[in-house]
């Protein structure tokens, strides 16, 4: 499913209900050339015209907190990120009105509450305005037919260079593991992972959720213009990379860069191997090796992927270096070509 027919989808669904299945607000990167679209949010639970929201997909790709460190909730890097960086890039100053700060809880773990020695205290309650769910609030909201399960955005999966084939992804939460220097989270099959992962794993999603008051006159308004928006925008583009003509460049473009790769390695040691072998096949070879370097890095510019790109240069550098050093010396009679 395209990026429009996910907001259509969604805009189609939600009508003129007070409580949104869906509700359209903000907008954050979701390409992996860093794009912004409307992003969609769940709504989990609604209490006297407050809405706490999640986001439908999990929006970045961030460390709990850099390092392999002990650290709580109220101290680690990401929860700075979500309230102080976050905010920005997401909504509008008018939006952000609209974000109701919270007091948070942070229990200790109960299933691992003193392994290795060390207690797995939540820590102190935290102020916040975006944070993540807790265990306990995943398990709560996230029941029955309601899964956890999440997948990442495109943008997100670019982070770590990883292909956005949309299967879903692992998110963080919010709360210590089986020690404090691993944080829970929840696996991509929908369920709450209470050991934990260690805090410094870049590999892990950020499923942002927020409290809102859906009772202010300006939160229609602004939901109804974020859903036109995420209806009409894809249909402006080109493409986008939730398309599998975008995945199937990022293929070829691996393919294309690690058989280019092998093509200027073979020359090599044909080369080594063979002293009768021909200048001319030896540049045949090399050239290969060249094109699908080059149709690498081409790929790899165009889809916006840096580990494809890194592939295509790689195999363009290998062939070039290679073709020039057979070229030179068979020019100086050191291989003899007959």
């Amino acid at each position: 499913m395209t990026g429009a027919e996910i907001y259509k989808n969604a805009f189609d669904q939600a009508a003129d209900s007070r409580l949104l299945p869906l509700i359209a607000f903000g907008s954050y990167p979701m390409f992996s050339d860093g794009r912004k679209a409307p992003v969609l949010w769940k709504v989990l639970e609604e209490r006297e015209g407050k809405s706490l929201l999640v986001s439908e997909i999990s929006l970045d790709m961030l460390p709990y907190e850099e390092g392999d460190v002990s650290v709580s909730w109220e101290e680690c890097s990401l929860r700075k990120y979500l309230n102080e960086v976050m905010p920005g890039k997401l909504f509008t100053e008018e939006e952000q009105k609209l974000i109701i700060s919270v007091i948070n809880e942070n229990p200790d773990n109960e299933l691992f509450r003193a392994k290795g020695g060390e207690p797995s205290a939540g820590g102190n309650p935290t102020e916040d305005r975006l944070f993540l769910l807790s265990g306990e609030e995943a398990e709560k909201y996230f029941s029955g037919e309601r899964k956890g399960g999440a997948r990442a955005s495109d943008y997100a999966c670019g982070r770590i260079g990883a292909l956005p084939d949309g299967t879903n992804r692992s998110y963080w939460l919010r709360g210590p593991g089986m020690r404090r220097n691993l944080a829970v989270y929840v696996r991509s099959d929908g369920s709450v992972e209470r050991t934990g992962y260690h805090v410094g794993c870049r590999d892990i999603a950020v499923r942002p959720a927020f409290w809102i008051d859906t009772d202010s006159p300006d939160f229609k308004r602004l939901t109804e213009i974020r859903y036109k928006e995420g209806v009409e925008a894809p249909k402006s583009t080109e493409k986008n990379t939730w398309d599998e003509p975008s995945r199937g460049r990022v293929k070829a473009g691996i393919i294309a860069g690690i058989i280019g790769i092998v093509f200027a390695v073979l020359t090599a040691a044909l080369k080594l191997a063979a002293a009768d072998i021909p200048l001319t096949v030896y540049l045949i070879l090399a050239g290969c090796g060249l094109v699908l370097g080059i149709f690498g890095i081409a790929s790899g510019i165009k889809s916006n992927r840096q580990t494809v790109l890194i592939i295509g240069i790689t195999a363009a550098a290998l062939a070039l270096i290679l073709a020039g050093i057979g070229y030179y010396m068979s020019m100086s009679h050191i291989w003899k070509i007959y």
